[in-house]
């Protein structure tokens, strides 16, 4: 029996999960597509169902399904999914101002926030709240780096 608490503990579960993936993957969106996505959280807590109840169990029958060339039948529920997760994703980002476009910061903010997190992520004690210097010294170096005023 799936009770409250359990739906609760899975919904912050997602959500810290795709915190922690929106955090990690940031810094290197800003590198190299100039953009940011500050929507994120919402695309992806409302396109999680989809991958979990949808696309994902499908992917799984599928691959069991290949040795007997079963597979297409699979795939297109599968394909549908992405298909919807998709839209969510676009729906998602038409909500963002200029389309989340931020121009470039430039290599040492992102080498910067990345290491931090990484060391946040790695360490277990104290020692972990160090890893904040170099994320705080990325936001500080961004605006210096590209000319962007926030």
């Amino acid at each position: 029996m799936v009770t409250g608490h359990f739906v609760l503990f899975w919904a912050e579960g997602l959500m810290m999960t795709s915190v922690i993936a929106g955090l990690a993957t940031g810094p290197i969106a800003l590198t190299h597509f100039y953009r940011a996505s500050p929507l994120g959280l919402i695309a992806s807590m409302a396109a999680m169902p989809v991958v979990s109840l949808v696309i994902m169990p499908f992917a799984v029958v599928s691959v069991l399904a290949m040795p007997f060339g079963l597979d297409p039948l699979t795939l297109a529920p599968m394909g549908a999914g992405i298909d919807t997760m998709l839209e969510i994703a676009n729906r998602v980002a038409q909500w963002t101002p200029g389309e989340g476009v931020v121009g470039a910061i430039g290599d040492l903010p992102a080498i910067l926030a990345g290491a931090g997190l990484l060391w946040l992520v790695l360490w277990t004690t104290r020692w972990r709240v160090l890893g904040l210097l170099p994320c705080v010294a990325a936001f500080i170096a961004v605006p210096s780096m590209s000319g962007l005023i926030f």
